[in-house]
């Protein structure tokens, strides 16, 4: 076990933020903490049955590596609130990422896949808590080819999310989620492309196109923001109990 005895980091930036308020700067503001294992520029690597909890900030880092597998990894932090960005698995940039049979629940992203991700498959992976499976907020050089099947999620308030900052994002394409099952989860799929800044402009239409597969009908339906509406949606087949899917642009 690696246990990155956090609790005074997440005191700090709640005490550090309460500060920025009473100066006036924005309420979402991050205090960077360290993060408890970063792996950069590496070609072929292994992680495999190790527990990593209460990371100041981050749980693991990989970035810049080609070819990367994580497998039998459990990840824990609380979820209470009390241990803010406490990710799990941050990976990205890179190449051939295959991250299977890991235990997850946190307080923050389980796993979020950063800009520039190529050729991804995250599967067998049961969720607890925290804010499921993401893309994002980075999304500058885009992530190509993301394959999430045959994971579980109980209790997270997001299942699956996409979320970019307006003005500063890529091309995400070729993202299939299959197989995916969800129980007292808020929201099954999140859409959000104005995550931090929503007073950039964007220049290009904004065009989007989903496809979702089961055996069940869903009563879900897809909504928009007036700023730049969300065309092309499609969901055929897919069975959710969880609240709508939804978009903000």
């Amino acid at each position: 076990m690696i246990d990155g005895s956090g609790e005074q980091w997440w005191l700090w930036s709640e005490r550090a933020s309460r500060n920025a308020l009473k100066d006036g700067k924005p309420a979402r503001i991050t205090f960077r903490r360290p993060h408890l294992i970063v792996i950069d520029t590496c070609l072929r690597l292994r992680v495999a049955d190790v527990t990593l909890t209460n990371s100041s900030m981050f749980h693991f880092v990989p970035r810049s590596i080609d070819d990367i597998t994580v497998e039998r990894v459990m990840l824990r932090s609380p979820w209470d609130g009390s241990a803010p960005n406490t990710d799990d698995i941050d990976p990205g940039p890179g190449r051939n990422f295959w991250i299977h049979h890991c235990d997850i629940d946190t307080g923050d992203d389980d796993i979020v896949m950063k800009s520039g991700g190529t050729n991804i498959l995250i599967e067998d992976n049961p969720i607890g808590h925290g804010h499921g499976i993401s893309i994002g907020s980075e999304t500058t050089v885009g992530v190509h080819h993301m394959l999430v099947r045959n994971c579980t999620f109980d209790g997270t308030d997001i299942g699956l999310r996409i979320k970019s900052i307006r003005g500063a994002g890529g091309i995400v394409e070729d993202v299939r989620y299959e197989n995916i099952r969800m129980r007292n989860v808020e929201k099954a799929f999140v859409l959000r492309l104005d995550y931090a800044n929503k007073t950039a402009r964007t220049s290009k239409a904004i065009r989007l196109k989903f496809r979702c597969f089961a055996t069940l009908p869903s009563s879900t339906s897809p909504s928009t923001t007036p700023a730049k509406p969300v065309r092309s949606t499609e969901l055929r087949k897919a069975r959710s109990s969880a609240s709508p899917f939804g978009t903000s642009n």
